[in-house]
């Protein structure tokens, strides 16, 4: 399996190959993780990427 920043990478990618802006579209993103340090690690990253965090 490939790396958590990979993965994140491609997901991303994917949402910027949309013909629609995705600066003008809503995203939520849910993630169900169990380990605090990955799930700390992908919540500060969302949030350098401009994403807000609804709950902790």
């Amino acid at each position: 399996m490939p790396e958590l920043s990979e993965r994140i990478k491609k997901i991303l990618e994917i949402s910027l190959k949309s013909k629609k802006h995705p600066e003008k579209m809503l995203f939520l993103v849910m993630y169900d993780i169990q380990d605090n340090k990955v799930r700390t690690q992908i919540a500060k990253y969302f949030i350098t990427k401009g994403c807000t965090r609804i709950q902790k």
